[in-house]
């Protein structure tokens, strides 16, 4: 099953077992096998210890409002160790229920929001922020407005990157079309959960649907249920992303069977459903274009992050880690031709560090360092060409700066030919026929940022395990966005 991202719960009552007192082994080996497989990290902070307590207050332990500087603390805590691992931070689970937070809006926001998300940005600048994480019921203990009016209150809007919300089916709303109607539509007694979201101050920022499920989960509608659910959003560019929940069920749970998969992780037939729907992704179309701001789908699929560190925002790829690379998943090819429009936020202090593309990697975790060639632009305006094999290593004056304005860069590879281009303007060329086959994706030493991302390709020889494409393929005109 292809899978870009996982929501984890980040349990605050079992990491920080005491003030000041940390257990970080078993999230040290969830966040390293997440990214090992490439997979993007949104983790829910939440569930306060009973140490943590407000004085005052019943110390109902995970549910509790915590005393002053607490939760802040631990998500610093948090944010400094996984920087760069993590790439969105989700603040509380439906705190709009009283099963999970008992505190008021207000509280939410002053206790919650604004000392974790504060935290947050000052320890991993790179990391989003999804709040408030509401429930989605029409039944929930406080209503969905106060939660945004206490967030306008105060004056927190410029903390949230991501509106995170759950669906649920509910009342005679079942089904995937069920829960597209709460969502967009609600009902005769009821406004949809947009109607909230697109009246508040957070109505510009992208909605994640965290959560959604069905009763009996990968067995719901006789296994076609999850797709038919991500079928039915993919066109509706409101919502960027979709969360399943679960992925096992838990059978000590308010709620149970709403996994893909069963308690002795056999596939239920919802799982196999998805699996093989995605596994018509592959192969990939001979050429695409990735404006990172399509639908949710196009993003979910496509990239591999074998260092983690990549996330979508405005309509832009971006980094948080030094050493990035995101690899066009399943895809050798041969001849290929891979440009993007790229500019460096950060050069961490040294004008060498660059921006790239890499071509002809024999793995996916390779960059253009380790095999293949490396088409570069440098914070100090050089432009070159990277050969990993040979070690040829050469590069010019482009006039360009990278860190004033998006440049166009491009790297292509026919036969033993190997080409950079910079706006279009042919810089360098070299003969090597070292690698002839491989991946093709980014790779930056230095934080920034790609957007308008094309790729063609011909038909390769395929690696182990891995789909090749068919032939190389007519492309339209990019459509530049202006700087």
């Amino acid at each position: 099953m292809h899978m870009s991202w996982v929501r984890m719960d980040l349990t605050w009552r079992s990491v920080e077992t005491a003030n000041g007192v940390y257990f970080w082994d078993d999230l040290d080996r969830m966040v390293q096998a997440y990214r090992s497989r490439g997979l993007n990290i949104y983790a829910n902070l939440g569930w306060t210890p009973i140490w943590a307590c407000r004085m005052g207050v019943p110390p109902i332990e995970g549910t509790c409002v915590p005393q002053e500087g607490y939760f802040g603390s631990f998500a610093s805590a948090v944010a400094t160790r996984y920087r760069g691992a993590i790439a969105v931070y989700g603040i509380w689970n439906e705190p709009d229920e009283a099963a999970f937070f008992s505190g008021e809006p207000l509280s939410y926001v002053d206790s919650l929001l604004v000392p974790a998300a504060t935290a947050i940005r000052e320890a991993d600048p790179f990391a989003k922020i999804a709040a408030p994480e509401l429930s989605g019921s029409w039944g929930a203990t406080r209503a969905p407005s106060a939660f945004f009016d206490a967030i306008a209150q105060r004056g927190a809007a410029g903390l949230v990157d991501i509106v995170s919300q759950h669906v649920y089916e509910e009342g005679a709303l079942k089904g995937p079309d069920g829960i597209l109607h709460k969502f967009f539509d609600g009902d005769t007694f009821h406004r949809s959960l947009l109607y909230w979201i697109d009246r508040s101050v957070l109505a510009t920022r992208p909605v994640w649907i965290t959560e959604f499920g069905f009763a009996g989960g990968g067995d719901s509608g006789g296994g076609n249920d999850v797709l038919r659910l991500f079928q039915l959003f993919a066109p509706r560019p409101r919502v960027t992303a979709l969360f399943d929940y679960e992925l096992v069920d838990c059978g000590a749970c308010a709620t149970p069977g709403l996994g893909l998969l069963r308690p002795d992780l056999s596939w239920k037939p919802g799982a196999t459903v998805l699996a093989d729907d995605l596994g018509d992704l592959d192969p990939l179309p001979p050429s695409f274009q990735d404006h990172f701001d399509a639908p949710w789908s196009a993003v979910l699929w496509r990239w591999l992050f074998p260092n983690g560190g990549g996330s979508v925002a405005g309509g832009r790829l971006v980094n948080s880690v030094p050493d990035f690379r995101a690899k066009v998943q399943d895809l050798v090819v041969s001849d290929f031709e891979i440009s993007s429009t790229v500019r460096i936020a950060d050069d961490l202090g040294n004008g060498f560090n660059w921006i790239g593309l890499a071509g002809r990697t024999r793995t996916a975790p390779d960059g253009g360092t380790e095999s293949g060639y490396l088409a570069y632009l440098r914070a100090n305006g050089d432009v070159g060409l990277f050969c990993a094999k040979s070690g040829l290593d050469v590069s010019v004056r482009s006039g360009r700066d990278p860190k004033a304005a998006p440049v166009r860069l491009t790297l292509s590879g026919s036969g033993d030919r190997i080409a950079v281009s910079v706006e279009g303007v042919e810089f360098l060329v070299a003969r090597d026929g070292s690698w002839t086959s491989g991946y093709v994706g980014l790779q930056n030493r230095s934080l920034g940022a790609h957007d308008d991302v094309v790729v063609r390709t011909s038909p390769a020889q395929e690696l182990p395990g891995r789909a090749s494409v068919g032939a190389f393929g007519p492309l339209a005109p990019v459509q530049r966005r202006p700087p």
